[in-house]
């Protein structure tokens, strides 16, 4: 019996770590201080949960020191800077990603889309072409293309991805424009 009281103890002096997610990883961190991907999820749910994305940042930031080789932590990281409209850090984390997981499709669009509101055409055209040969059917990326090359003045590759659109059954409007955002 005393045995299942001290239990009922501790289980309840330990509910509070679980009250949420942020609770639950800070304790993760206090417990295990060198865990990069503590550091990485306190990140994950300091944006999503408390909306803090200083913080957040921050979190990602102590999860990349401690493991610099996950991808994962420079995509999200260089989400929250987009947030922040720091399209440049946003950029470099973006890149690095890209040069631990090349089949991020998603971070290679985004850095695409970067490099595209820099009118850096070539290397967003670089990063469009990669995400469409890891996923044929990726749409915004070939809408992007359709923009890179209108800029470019290389209108017989804009009407190739236009006409691949048009095949998809997506009509681009004359008066619609192309998303310039990320």
């Amino acid at each position: 019996m005393g045995i299942i009281i001290i239990y009922g103890i501790i289980t309840f002096n330990y509910t509070a770590v679980f009250e949420d997610p942020i609770s639950h990883w800070s304790e993760a961190i206090k417990k295990s201080p060198k865990s990069a991907d503590a550091y990485f999820n306190l990140g994950r749910v300091t944006s999503e949960v408390g909306k803090n994305i200083d913080k957040a940042i921050g979190c990602y930031q102590k999860g990349i020191e401690l493991n610099d080789k996950n991808s994962k932590y420079h995509y999200n990281l260089g989400l929250l800077y987009l947030q922040k409209s720091q399209n440049e850090l946003a950029r470099i984390e973006f890149e690095r990603s890209t040069e631990l997981d090349s089949t991020n499709k998603i971070a290679q669009y985004n850095l695409g889309s970067l490099y595209l509101l820099n009118n850096r055409f070539k290397d967003a055209e670089v990063r469009m072409l990669k995400v469409i040969n890891l996923d044929k059917d990726f749409i915004y990326a070939e809408m992007r293309l359709v923009e890179i090359y209108s800029r470019m003045g290389n209108q017989s590759s804009a009407n190739y991805y236009t006409a691949r659109l048009k095949n998809a059954g997506y009509q681009l409007k004359p008066t619609e424009k192309i998303n310039k955002g990320v």
